[in-house]
C-alpha cells in the first residue's frame, strides 16, 4: 500500500544546496532536496525550489512539478512539469499532462507523455511516446511515436520513428536522426574511462570483423571462379590449355584487386570517421590500421603466384599501401595526428583505390574477350553468369557425366594439369575461407560481448542487427524537413552525419523513410497500426 504525503509538509525554502550530479548525470541545480522511502502519492505540488529523491518505490505526483525528482522505479505526474529534471533509474515515466522546459530521462525504461513544448531533453532507454504534440527540444531513445506534430528540434532514435505530421517552422529546423547507436553522454552521464575503453575496442573489433569477412569473401570468389574456369575448359569446343590459363590468371587478378580495392574503402571510411570526430576519433586509427595490414599481407602472398608482370605491377601498389597503413599506425602511436594529415591521407588512399579501379576495369575487358573465342556454347556462358551460387553444382554434374562416358573425348581434360592446377586452387582458398571465417567469428565474438556490457552499463544504446528496423514513417512531412543518418554520438549531426536529405516538396501520404547501411531509403509505409504491431 502507498503511503499518501501531503507536499506542503516536505518542502520548505530553506537547506538549498549546490548540486552537480544527480543519478550519475550532470546537473546544475540550487535545491532543497527531500528524501522519501517506498511507495508514495504526493499530495500537491514540487515546487520550484526543491529536488524529492524517491527511493526504493515508486511515486505518483498529484500536482505541478516546478522542481525536480530523482527516483529509482515508476513516477507518475497527473500535473503539468515545467522546469528542472525528472528522471528514474529504473522504471518508467509517465506524464499525464503537458511538459514544458524540463529534462525527462529513463535511464533502463520508457517515457510516456501527453505533450512537450520546449523540453530541455528527453530520454528513453526502451522509447518515447508523445500523445500529441512535441514542439521543439531533443528527444532520444530506442523508439519514438508521436501522435500530433513534430514541429522544430530533434528526434534520435536506434529504432523505428512514428510521426503524425512532420512540420517545418520558419525558426526551427525539423531534424530526424536514424542511429545507430546513442550513448549515455547525449543525455548527460559522462563515460567513465572503462566505458570508453569498450567502446574503442568495439570500434577496433567492429573493423577487423569487417575485413576477415572481405578476406572470407575474397577466397570465396577465388573458389567460384576455379570452378567457372574448370567448367569452361571441360564445355569448350576446342582446348586452348594457354587460354585457359589466362582466363584464370585475370580472374584472380581482378580478385585481388578487387579487395586491395575493398581494404582502401574501409579504410578512407574510418579515417573520413576521424576527421568528422576530431581529437576523440583519432584513438581508433591504429587498431584498424594494423588490421588492415594484416589483410594486406594475405593479399601480397596471394600476388606472388600470379605471373611475373602482374607480380611487378601490383608489388608496388601492395607495397606502396602497406606503408601508408604502417604510417598510419606509428604515427598514432606517436599521437601526433591532425586533421592535414588525416586528409593527406585519405587523398593518397583515394588515389590507389582509384589505380586498383581503373586495373580492374582493363582485366575485365581482357577477360571478356578471353571466355568469349572459347567456343563455348552461349548457354552455358549465360548459365553462369545467371546463377553464380549453382557453378559448383553444375561443374559436379558435368564431372560426373564424363566420369560415366570414358569415351567422350573430353573426359581426358578431368586429368589435364590446369585441372589439377584450378583444384589445388579450389582447396587453398577453402583452407583460407576456414581461417578468414575463424577470425571473423572471433571478432564479432568480442564485438558482441563489448556491445552486452555496455548495454548492461546502460552506457549505449544500439540498435538492431536486423535490417529495416532503423527507419521513419510519418502522414505527412512539410518541405524543409530534414533528415540524417548515423552521426556518431550526435555530435554536430548536420556536420557528422553518413547521409542528409532535406524533404523539397510536401508529403501528404504515409512514408517510410529506411535506414539501410548508411544510407536513407524512402518507401511507402504500410498503414500505421501495421507498422506498430510490426516494431
Amino acid at each position: 500500500m502507498a503511503e499518501t504525503v501531503k507536499s506542503e509538509s516536505l518542502f520548505t525554502d530553506s537547506g538549498k544546496k549546490t548540486i552537480k550530479t544527480l543519478n550519475g548525470i550532470e546537473v546544475d541545480l540550487l535545491a532543497s532536496p527531500v528524501e522519501v522511502e517506498g511507495d508514495i502519492v504526493l499530495e500537491g505540488d514540487i515546487p520550484e525550489s526543491a529536488l524529492l529523491i524517491a527511493k526504493k518505490g515508486t511515486l505518483t505526483v498529484r500536482g505541478f512539478v516546478g522542481g525536480s525528482i530523482a527516483g529509482e522505479r515508476d513516477i507518475r505526474i497527473e500535473g503539468n512539469v515545467g522546469g528542472g529534471y525528472v528522471m528514474s533509474s529504473r522504471g518508467q515515466i509517465r506524464l499525464e499532462r503537458a511538459l514544458s522546459g524540463a529534462r525527462i530521462i529513463a535511464f533502463r525504461e520508457s517515457v510516456s507523455l501527453r505533450a512537450a513544448e520546449s523540453p530541455g531533453n528527453i530520454f528513453g532507454w526502451k522509447g518515447i511516446s508523445v500523445d500529441e504534440d512535441v514542439l521543439g527540444g531533443l528527444l532520444l531513445g530506442a523508439k519514438v511515436s508521436v501522435g500530433g506534430r513534430l514541429s522544430g528540434g530533434q528526434v534520435h532514435a536506434t529504432g523505428p520513428i512514428q510521426v503524425g505530421h512532420l512540420e517545418h517552422t520558419a525558426r526551427t529546423s525539423t531534424l530526424v536522426c536514424l542511429r545507430r547507436e546513442i550513448s549515455c553522454e547525449e543525455f548527460g552521464r559522462p563515460m567513465t574511462p572503462d566505458e570508453r575503453k569498450l567502446r574503442r575496442g568495439m570500434g577496433r573489433h567492429s573493423y577487423s570483423a569487417n575485413i576477415m569477412e572481405g578476406m572470407r569473401r575474397y577466397a570465396e570468389k577465388n573458389v567460384r571462379d576455379s570452378y567457372v574456369t574448370q567448367l569452361y575448359m571441360l564445355l569448350c569446343t576446342d582446348l586452348d590449355a594457354h587460354a585457359m590459363s589466362s582466363v584464370r590468371g585475370l580472374q584472380a587478378q581482378a580478385n585481388l584487386l578487387g579487395e586491395l580495392q575493398g581494404i582502401a574503402d574501409l579504410m578512407v571510411t574510418s579515417l573520413a570517421g576521424a576527421l568528422k570526430l576530431g581529437e576523440r576519433g583519432y584513438e581508433d586509427l591504429e587498431g584498424i590500421a594494423e588490421s588492415s595490414l594484416a589483410s594486406l599481407a594475405a593479399v601480397a602472398e596471394d600476388a606472388v603466384t600470379m605471373s611475373s608482370a602482374f607480380r611487378l605491377t601490383h608489388r608496388t601498389l601492395i607495397t606502396s599501401t602497406a606503408e601508408q597503413f604502417s604510417r598510419i599506425a606509428q604515427t598514432i602511436r606517436r599521437q601526433e595526428v591532425n586533421r592535414v594529415m588525416l586528409m593527406k591521407w585519405i587523398q593518397e588512399i583515394n588515389a590507389r583505390r582509384k589505380e586498383c579501379e581503373d586495373m580492374r576495369e582493363s582485366l575485365d575487358e581482357n577477360l571478356a574477350r578471353l571466355v568469349a573465342g572459347l567456343g563455348l556454347d552461349p548457354a552455358v556462358a549465360r548459365s553462369v553468369e545467371a546463377n553464380p551460387g549453382k557453378v559448383e553444382a553444375m561443374l559436379n554434374t558435368v564431372i560426373a557425366k564424363l566420369r560415366s562416358d570414358p569415351n567422350n573425348p573430353r573426359a581426358v581434360r578431368l586429368r589435364a594439369p590446369l585441372a589439377r592446377l584450378l583444384q589445388n586452387t579450389v582447396d587453398r582458398n577453402n583452407k583460407n575461407i576456414v581461417n578468414w571465417s575463424r577470425q571473423m567469428d572471433a571478432a564479432t565474438q568480442e564485438l558482441n560481448g563489448l556491445r552486452e556490457r555496455l548495454v548492461a552499463n546502460c552506457s549505449v544504446l544500439f540498435a538492431s542487427n536486423e535490417p529495416g528496423t532503423v527507419y521513419l514513417e510519418c502522414e505527412r512531412a512539410d518541405a524543409g524537413v530534414i533528415l540524417v543518418a548515423d552521426p556518431r554520438d550526435g555530435a554536430k549531426p548536420l556536420e557528422t552525419a553518413a547521409t542528409q536529405i532535406t524533404v523539397n516538396s510536401p508529403v501528404n501520404l504515409p512514408t517510410r523513410y529506411v535506414l539501410h547501411g548508411f544510407d536513407i531509403q524512402r518507401r511507402v509505409a504500410p498503414a500505421r497500426d501495421k507498422a506498430a504491431a510490426e516494431s
